[in-house]
């Protein structure tokens, strides 16, 4: 991207909350009962809600149960009932409200609803044992669609983001076999490289990574590397940009809304604007978001910023919503 257009990036999103692009948006990733539950807990400030959502163009969004112990153990022993906890207030509450379309197969995608999944962020205790296969079935027989082996830390399955050396194990093989049988989406967020790559080899489905950022523009083992983007292309597949601040530009600095861009920039340089998409973390940034994208309010600031780098309407689009729609298609069939 040239000097002359990152100028004119920073002069334009001064008053980027006056312009408006509408367009319906796929969400990929936010941790929205989470944070509806533990804001306060957690020390952050307002980034999303049910309410947000629906006053906003965002017509899909991926909403994960995310397990919170009191002990801040993903392994912990009480991780499977609060999984189930979390699934069930989503499903309350899309009982109450009809606005509301839950996708359980590839036809619901086709719903004038606003649209929501849900997800599973890291099987963490799954051991493979009789208990922890049908509570997996349990989870998806109240909905779940969307599934991420890991988040972080090792487990049973393999390497998390932490122990980028880790391989795949062959409980994380049936595990994904699983998976692929199931039509779940599986979600390659938070794999350690190596369980990465070897997950990679077994499936037959384009690769989807609900939100992750480009390891080139800021070096995190969270982001992810050339060699794993091209992989991410070659199967067709997509990518979720997100917005939280330590995997943007680093903890210690204060990104902006072209620091997202940059991160859009170099993937579509590298494998092509048909394989970005957006997975905000919105209810998962706990270490700071980026200046005027902090929040569902302010979604569309990414794509006016887009519109001031000169992208084309038709790629604002394929970010915004139509590339993950293609891959969430290919998944759920």
């Amino acid at each position: 991207m040239s000097g002359e257009t990152w100028s004119r990036l920073t002069i334009n999103t001064r008053h980027i909350i006056n312009k408006h692009i509408f367009m319906k948006i796929y969400d990929l990733h936010q941790d929205l009962m989470t944070h509806i539950r533990f804001r306060d807990e957690l020390g952050q400030s307002h980034q999303t809600s049910f309410e947000d959502i629906h006053s906003s163009t965002i017509d899909l969004v991926i909403a994960t149960a995310f397990p919170f112990p009191k002990n801040d153990d993903q392994l912990d022993s009480s991780v499977p009932s609060l999984i189930t906890e979390e699934l069930q207030m989503y499903c309350e509450y899309l009982t109450e409200d009809p606005g509301w379309q839950l996708i359980e197969n590839v036809a619901d995608l086709n719903s004038k609803k606003q649209k929501i999944i849900l997800h599973l962020e890291g099987l963490n205790v799954f051991d493979g044992s009789d208990e922890s296969r049908q509570q997996l079935d349990d989870w998806v027989e109240l909905g779940v669609r969307s599934i991420g082996t890991h988040w972080n830390v090792e487990n049973q399955l393999g390497g998390g983001t932490l122990q980028p050396e880790q391989p795949l194990t062959k409980l994380g093989h049936e595990v994904i076999e699983y998976l692929e049988d199931k039509n779940i989406i599986f979600d390659l967020a938070h794999m350690g490289r190596q369980s990465f790559a070897d997950a990679i080899k077994l499936t037959n489905r384009p690769l989807y990574i609900s939100h992750g950022n480009a390891d080139a523009v800021y070096p995190n083992v969270r982001n992810y590397t050339n060699e794993q983007l091209r992989a991410v292309a070659e199967s067709d597949g997509v990518i979720g940009v997100f917005f939280a601040n330590t995997f943007v530009v680093g903890k210690n600095n204060q990104s902006k809304i072209e620091d997202v861009v940059a991160h859009i920039e170099h993937i579509k340089n590298l494998i092509g604007v048909r394989h970005v998409a957006i997975g905000s973390d919105f209810g998962g940034v706990v270490t700071g978001g980026v200046q005027d994208l902090s929040s569902v309010g302010e979604i569309e600031n990414l794509l006016v910023a887009l519109k001031t780098c000169e992208y084309s309407e038709e790629d604002i689009e394929a970010i915004a919503w139509k590339n993950a729609d293609r891959i969430l298609r290919s998944h759920l069939i």
